[in-house]
């Protein structure tokens, strides 16, 4: 029987990130107070608690861990916003009639509190591990919902966000398939929306997706098959289409795969289920706008794989278009499918630095999850912050913190992997030696087209690296490294992930030179340069894949930022910004448009121009829900002047000449108001991409949040967030912004609604 410490243990270390580690349905953010019912679950028994073995413990927001009897308890912080007395007992209740069981029943009190973040627990059973489903009795009424779980010997590990009752067991349904799984027959019970469409005859054969076999979905489930990986698009990616389409590298011995699309990441409620032959397909009919939930299992013939894949999702937008593009993948830290809010602080506590993270809920963000700086004073902790995407492909979002200022030592950045609770408060893994700054860092999307999210980092010396996501995230030493073959520029001081410029599903980079200046009275005298490299099968090419010249003079472009824009015009290819002119030269914001042909010199379009001090740029995903992406663009203060944020909204021939909306600081005290500016994706579900602008607020530091409308971002703030560490600690300086991975094309487009999403084998 394992010790309670090990139970605890394996509650920290398990891999409780991996496939089948789910979270409740949506709904789960019911007020505190709301009543568990499970009457239904054992008609006629009496509903009397037992005194056995259980676990027990006080808890409040800073979180912890208690467990006894066969249950252990993980309560991260944030998860409670005031100390409550938690317990888990064994009860005098029935495994209910359709289920064998492989536990105890227990009963978590208070009966029907919620939590601001999903627990860990970890339970003993005794049965067939292959089929062990940890069942949890619903929020919302009668019955329970499988949460799945990860196994490790006789302890199975998932997240739930509610307590009520629940046990350790399987379905007895469809001659004893799992509860949870990918049943042969889905239950009209469990489908949103059962329609005569969801018939396999309506996925073309064009799209690859197979009629069904004579005796219906295949039945015959073997654990011979491993599971499929999801490629594409990249966990929360907006795709823009209803019917996005399924693509996947087959799993050994497989010639299809079984492909299940949910509303929510437990797969409660299920909207379709259908089979695929090869490595593509699409849903039989349209989806709703918002977000969906997906995993596949293999299939050979009529053999069925028992394993499924991780539950990865995607963002339906409320337009569809004729072109087949996925972009800007939200950060969703705890896959709940709202998006997480990250803001800096970091001139905390002399330099150490703080980052907090805010979870998405449906009035605007949850409380903070806090992590501070691990490498002492003067180190700049959270003066860098990426959300790369996924990065060791397990659904859920991941975040890299760096510094800027090292005093000499080598910067570092610090991994964190996203899960059923969200950020862990220590980095997962940390990258070492990676420049004098690393302030260049950025998403690069998907490179390789490997299925797993990429960053960038520059410069190191006068290179630029790549490093690849795997199934254990981010190496420790770079995948790829570039370079130039003289030293006389910056290259690298700005570098982007800028999503798929030409179409042919990679992520592509722009990487900024500025001092690359020929000799003064030649030709290229004066003209910096932006490069632009296309990802590959490998990564990226050892030469540029294109060069763009920049004008200027030498000192008056020391950085050239380069900035993401997703798809501006809608045309299914990645648009980019590039930043250039400070003091004397008129400061320009020039946009590139992909295509099939690459960016030329002079074919970028200035945007703006103006003398501010600065200017910062950001994609902002669809604000107002028509299908284009938008750009939001703020300055700090400028003179006397206290800042403003400019809204650009896309349209069918890209950004307009003139800003849509200008939103200025709210009070003389939010001063260099648009010092940061990000988008967010969306923050409470409901359907609009949000946006963020930070000032300095007397020090003070405050973030503003707009919401997004069909009208375009709201007048005023949704809400503000004040800095939480007095004076000068630099917060709202920073704030992470929506990554832009490969729009995923597969080399065509449709002109039938229809979108690709791609997997492979592990």
């Amino acid at each position: 029987m394992p010790t309670l410490g090990r139970l605890a243990a394996l509650a920290y270390l398990l891999p409780l990130f991996a496939a089948g580690c789910t979270e409740p349905a949506p709904g789960a953010d019911a007020a505190a107070d709301a009543v568990v019912d499970v009457s239904l679950d054992a008609p006629g028994e009496a509903r009397v608690d037992a005194p056995g073995p259980g676990a027990r413990g006080r808890v409040g927001p800073a979180g912890g861990t208690f467990g006894g009897g066969g249950v252990s308890v993980v309560v991260p912080p944030g998860a409670l916003d005031r100390e409550v007395d938690l317990e888990i007992a064994t009860a005098v209740l029935p495994i209910p009639a359709g289920y064998r069981g492989y536990s105890a029943v227990y009963r978590a009190r208070p009966e029907g509190l919620t939590f601001a973040r999903p627990l860990v627990v970890t339970v003993e059973f005794a049965g067939d591990a292959a089929r062990a489903q940890l069942h949890w009795s619903r929020a919302a009424g009668g019955g329970y919902e499988s949460l799945g779980g990860t196994v490790t010997g006789n302890l199975i590990t998932a997240a739930v966000q509610h307590f009520s009752t629940g046990f350790v067991g399987a379905e007895e349904r469809d001659g004893g398939a799992p509860d949870g799984a990918l049943s042969p027959d889905v239950p009209a019970a469990l489908d949103a929306r059962p329609e005569p469409s969801d018939a396999l005859t309506d996925v073309p054969t064009s799209l690859d997706a197979s009629a069904p076999d004579a005796g219906g979905l295949p039945d015959a489930p073997t654990a011979a098959l491993p599971a499929p990986r999801p490629l594409a698009p990249l966990p929360m990616a907006g795709v823009t289409t209803w019917r996005p389409t399924l693509r996947w590298a087959l799993a050994p011995g497989a010639d299809g795969a079984r492909v299940q699309i949910c509303r929510d990441r437990a797969c409660a409620t299920v909207e379709r289920t259908f089979d695929a032959a090869g490595d593509r397909a699409a849903p039989p009919a349209d989806l709703t706008p918002g977000v969906h939930f997906w995993r596949l299992r293999a299939r050979a013939g009529a053999a069925l794989g028992v394993a499924s894949s991780p539950v990865w999702s995607f963002v339906v937008g409320r337009r569809s278009t004729p072109v087949d593009s996925a972009r800007g993948a939200t950060p969703d830290f705890d896959g709940d499918g709202r998006a997480d809010l990250v803001v800096g602080a970091e001139r905390y506590a002399e330099g150490t630095g703080r980052v907090y993270v805010y979870p998405g809920r449906a009035g605007g963000v949850g409380p903070h999850t806090r992590l501070t700086g691990p490498d002492g004073i003067s180190r700049g902790f959270g003066a860098v912050l990426v959300t790369p995407g996924d990065v060791n492909g397990d659904g859920y979002g991941d975040l890299v913190v760096g510094m800027r200022n090292n005093r000499g030592t080598p910067v570092r950045l610090h991994v964190y992997h996203g899960g059923p609770a969200g950020l862990p408060t220590e980095p997962t893994a940390s990258i070492d030696g990676v420049g004098g700054a690393a302030s260049a860092a950025s998403a690069a999307g998907d490179v390789n087209g490997d299925g797993y999210a990429d960053l960038v980092v520059g410069p190191v010396g006068l290179s630029v690296r790549l490093y690849f996501g795997s199934a254990t995230g981010l190496p420790a030493t770079p995948s790829q490294t570039l370079a130039l073959p003289d030293s006389t520029n910056l290259f690298g001081v700005a570098v982007a992930g800028v999503g798929d410029l030409n179409g042919d599903g990679r992520g592509d980079l722009v990487v900024s030179a500025p001092l690359r200046c020929a000799t003064p009275g030649s030709p290229e005298a004066g003209v910096h340069h932006v490069f632009v490299y296309l990802g590959g099968a490998t990564g990226a090419p050892a030469s540029p894949s294109a060069d763009l010249h920049m004008p200027g003079g030498c000192p008056e472009n020391i950085m050239l930022p380069v900035t993401a824009l997703g798809d501006t015009d809608g045309d299914g290819y990645a648009d980019f910004g590039v930043e250039n002119g400070y003091t004397s030269v008129p400061h320009r914001l020039t946009i590139f448009r992909g295509g099939t042909a690459l960016p030329t010199v002079g074919a970028g379009r200035v945007l703006m121009t103006g003398r501010e001090s600065f200017i910062r740029v950001a994609a902002l995903g669809d604000v107002n829900g028509d299908g284009y992406g938008d750009v939001l663009v703020g300055s700090g203060q400028t003179g006397s002047a206290a800042g403003w944020a400019r809204f650009y909204l896309g349209g069918g021939a890209g950004l307009p000449d003139v800003a849509n909306a200008t939103r200025t600081a709210p009070s003389a005290a939010a001063y260099d108001f648009g010092m940061s500016v990000a988008g967010l994706g969306d923050l409470d579900g409901d359907g609009f991409d949000d946006a963020a602008v930070g000032s300095w607020s007397d020090g003070v530091g405050r973030v503003h949040v707009y919401q997004g409308a069909a009208s375009g971002p709201s007048a005023a703030e949704w809400f503000v967030l004040r800095g939480l560490d007095g004076e000068a600690s630099g917060y709202g300086g920073v704030l992470a912004r929506r990554p832009v991975p490969p729009a995923g094309r597969g080399g065509r487009a449709l002109t039938s609604r229809r979108l690709r999403l791609a997997w492979s084998a592990r």
